[in-house]
């Protein structure tokens, strides 16, 4: 379980870089995700260095067929 001052830092890192409220950061990946992927879970970690790291892990139970290309 992370702490709530790490979870804070997250949400600004989030901020910062995409402009994003944690929320709608997740909101927005979720969407994503779903159009891709029928998953089962999905976890997010952010590593700050010289670059922020954003590492995305998600459980796929199937991967949708796409008609079109993504863009």
């Amino acid at each position: 379980m992370n702490s709530k001052e790490y979870k804070r830092a997250q949400s600004m890192v989030l901020m910062d870089k995409y402009n994003l409220a944690r929320t709608e950061f997740f909101k927005q990946l979720a969407e994503l995700a779903s159009r891709h992927f029928e998953y089962d879970g999905m976890t997010v970690d952010t590593y700050n260095g010289e670059n922020l790291n954003v590492v995305i892990t998600i459980s796929v139970k199937k991967v949708k067929q796409s008609l079109k290309p993504s863009v």
